[in-house]
């Protein structure tokens, strides 16, 4: 194999190993990055789900207070000592409540459940929350006795018996209840309803209903979707059934069905999309068994910009580190292959028998290997000339 060949294999070896290692380590900043990327939302997707838990639980806090106040528990005592002197407190809670579903306007019964004492009390809570806000914190807010009959309420309700409602029971068995989102058409609000059991001295008097507008949770939600740094950001929160409570970039929707299967890991690439999922964990275990959930996902190419970057300048430096490979090892492959041609040339001229050739003056001042080995064969050629001279006047003198 001719030197100049060896040189160029050896060059695009060398060439072939820097974009080998460029390749490596462009793919192994993508896998940190999508690591770290991961990681690093699932905990801000931790602490969303967190602030939310904190946001619910300050609310069945506060109304959980509420359920010691003399107002609320004076005012169940006395209703359930009416509905006990009753000859059949069935009977009569199933005729008001016939009645209260066949009409849409308030009828005098229901306007006493409205202007209480009470209710007004209720309705103050209800108007500081928006005071306070800016918005409807409360669809409503509602107490029933412990036969589930309406106590008193802050507007008018669809039904007037409670105790048939899956909320009213899981109040009354597990102390609080707290229901998947849903739209309240009365008050025009996505809300979760809270249902807090009321006690005093071990007796069940009744259960506190609050209708609580998500929008606070939302908020959480969308403050942290302006902070992102990148714009595809998309945040979903989804209930225990994975249906949509809330889509950031999607507003229209609200309680459609997730369409993507959710990451079987904490994160996971697909369809170009980098989506982290968290489940929500809470102190409360009520919060925790809600089964709410928050996705958000990023388009890969904003998040792997600067690894899909870095690629580009592997692939100019790349082209570079090649060319320039190559006319280094043309450069070498001249500086050392022509001057052994011209030697090579010299060598064969004398072995044809002319000794008048000598070797180039360039040749003999190189100072590499090469030199030396001009030098070596220039005196052989000197020593052959002296040997040739000396040995024709002892052939004429023979003759």
């Amino acid at each position: 194999m001719k030197i100049s060949t060896k040189l160029y294999a050896g060059f695009t070896a060398v060439a072939v190993l820097v974009i080998f290692v460029g390749y490596v380590a462009a793919n192994m900043s993508q896998d940190a990055l999508e690591h770290s990327t991961g990681e690093q939302s699932a905990v801000l997707l931790a602490n969303i789900l967190k602030d939310m838990g904190d946001v619910l639980e300050g609310e069945i806090y506060a109304f959980h207070m509420f359920t010691t106040n003399p107002l609320l528990t004076e005012s169940l005592h006395a209703s359930n000592t009416v509905f006990a002197a009753m000859n059949d407190t069935e009977a009569y809670i199933n005729a008001q409540d016939a009645a209260w579903q066949s009409t849409a306007s308030v009828t005098p019964f229901m306007e006493s459940l409205l202007v209480n004492a009470l209710a007004v009390e209720l309705r103050r809570r209800l108007d500081f929350g928006f005071q306070q806000t800016g918005h409807n914190v409360y669809g409503e807010i509602f107490v029933t006795n412990a036969y589930g009959a309406n106590v008193a309420q802050t507007g008018k309700t669809s039904d007037y018996r409670q105790n048939d409602e899956v909320w009213w029971q899981e109040a009354v068995r597990d102390g609080i209840s707290i229901q998947q989102v849903a739209y309240d058409e009365s008050a025009n609000i996505y809300s979760t309803d809270i249902g807090i059991r009321v006690d005093q001295d071990g007796e069940f008097l009744g259960v506190l209903k609050l209708v609580l507008n998500i929008e606070r949770v939302l908020d959480i939600v969308d403050e942290t979707q302006e902070a992102s740094k990148y714009p595809s950001t998309r945040f979903v929160l989804l209930d225990a059934n994975t249906k949509v409570i809330h889509d950031s970039k999607n507003e229209y929707a609200v309680l459609s069905q997730y369409p993507h299967t959710l990451p079987g890991l904490s994160y996971a690439i697909n369809e170009k999309k980098l989506r982290v999922y968290e489940q929500m964990q809470h102190p409360r275990s009520v919060l925790t068994d809600l089964g709410w959930s928050l996705l958000v996902e990023y388009d890969t190419s904003e998040v792997f910009r600067d690894v899909q970057q870095l690629r580009r300048v592997l692939i100019l430096f790349t082209v570079f580190i090649m060319s320039l490979a190559v006319l280094i090892g043309l450069c070498i492959s001249n500086s050392i292959s022509k001057p052994i041609r011209k030697l090579t040339e010299t060598i064969e001229s004398i072995s044809t028998g002319n000794l008048k050739g000598t070797v180039e003056k360039k040749l003999l001042d190189d100072e590499s290997e090469i030199g030396e080995l001009a030098r070596s064969f220039d005196r052989t050629l000197v020593s052959l000339k002296l040997a040739m001279h000396e040995q024709k006047p002892f052939e004429k003198k023979n003759q």
